[in-house]
């Protein structure tokens, strides 16, 4: 396993405190490891949720993060044409989301490079100061321009009124946004997933859902629902049910595939279902992301009991579309977990290398090390995002920031 990795440095204030926070920029291309001393900047913000990037033009990129903190998202802009794009960044509120909005902590979102506008999922949650009198719960959009938050409407297709049911995460994929609906019926006591989908204009940044939009993925069993993955080969939609082996309940994970293109979906539109491996009763796998890579090989991430009683995370991969899965090897030095979504970087030689969390395999998935540290900066397992123009550029949660 090698694990090269140059790791430059930004600094977070907390609550007026001063702490060390680490930008990852890497090329997993190398037996010899170097490390740059980390430069420092300044941002008020706490621990990092989710991570976004978009390219701005040919050698400029924004960066989005969300925080813990009243401020709920943050963007940096990166000048690749720099001898270091990273000496110079300061990272900015934005406006609509800033303490005042009171949103709170919002746990993911997603960018449309296209028009620039973010979207995100909100409810109502203990760090808000808003409830649903304040704000009506669903869909936003906004982007950095003062007073640009808006409300997405969308129909409702049950007799409980306007609005939408739970969203975990939306995903934006070339203009699409996309995203699982869970509905919970008082009367059957089941949870019903939809698929919703719709176009952003590029140029305002506006939604229109489509007319055969949302689409039913029949009765669950109450998993968790994660947001639709594109697959880079067949262009048809995978969505990860996670299941739940929490306190006593035992659902299994299932992946659920539709039968047409992420920009073909109808209502004739349906789904098959890939079953991944179960793990045992002793030792259930909780399934919590799902990657595909640029070759459509399928990626799971979870955890599972050791027989020690303690968890490890686990990757297993698949490349003929889930009908065998192949269990990645930790190595041994890797204490490594797994994070919330998968990220592929070229090697250069025609393959890839894969980062989820800070596990992070140079061998198509085969093994699995972990993302190494620099001085008292030590990554941390969540939301991954590559840099569009920096081929060599990957941002990572860390114990103190980005």
């Amino acid at each position: 396993m090698r694990n090269q990795v140059r790791f430059i440095s930004t600094v977070f204030l907390v609550l007026s405190l001063v702490l060390p926070a680490a930008l990852i920029v890497a090329p997993v291309t190398g037996a010899d490891t170097t490390y740059i001393t980390p430069d420092t900047t300044g941002l008020y913000g706490g621990l990092i949720y989710w991570i976004e990037v978009i390219a701005l033009d040919d050698n400029h990129s924004r960066v989005f993060i969300s925080t813990q903190s009243a401020n709920s998202i943050f963007y940096a802009d990166v000048d690749h044409t720099q001898d270091d794009p990273f000496a110079n960044i300061k990272f900015q509120i934005v406006p609509d989301l800033d303490a005042d909005a009171g949103f709170g902590t919002i746990q993911t979102f997603a960018v449309d490079e296209a028009s620039g506008w973010l979207y995100f999922a909100w409810w109502p949650e203990g760090d808000s100061s808003l409830t649903d009198d304040d704000r009506d719960p669903g869909i936003y959009r906004v982007n950095i321009q003062e007073h640009s938050l808006t409300y997405v409407e969308f129909e409702s297709e049950d007799e409980y009124g306007p609005g939408i049911g739970w969203v975990e995460r939306l995903m934006i994929h070339d203009g699409h946004l996309l995203f699982i609906e869970q509905k919970w019926d008082e009367q059957t006591q089941t949870d019903t997933p939809y698929l919703r989908f719709a176009t952003i204009d590029a140029t305002t940044g506006a939604l229109t859902e489509n007319t055969e939009s949302p689409i039913s993925l029949g009765e669950s069993e109450g998993g968790w629902m994660k947001a639709p993955v594109v697959h880079p080969v067949n262009d048809c939609l995978y969505i990860l049910d996670c299941g739940e082996h929490w306190g006593d309940k035992d659902i299994d994970s299932v992946i659920y595939k539709t039968s047409d293109k992420y920009d073909s979906l109808s209502g004739s539109t349906t789904f098959s279902k890939i079953v991944p491996p179960k793990g045992s009763s002793q030792s259930p796998r909780q399934y919590e992301a799902l990657g595909i890579g640029p070759d459509g090989v399928l990626f799971l991430a979870d955890w599972q009991q050791t027989d020690n009683g303690h968890h490890e995370s686990v990757v297993i991969f698949s490349d003929d579309d889930g009908a065998t899965w192949t269990t990645g090897t930790r190595d041994e030095y890797c204490w490594a977990w797994q994070g919330p979504n998968f990220a592929f970087l070229d090697d250069g030689s025609g393959g890839y290398d894969i980062v989820c969390g800070t596990m992070v395999s140079d061998d198509s998935g085969a093994t699995w090390g972990m993302l190494p540290r620099t001085g008292n900066v030590w990554p941390h397992p969540g939301s991954i995002a590559f840099d569009p123009n920096g081929d060599e550029t990957f941002y990572v949660r860390t114990d103190c920031g980005i």
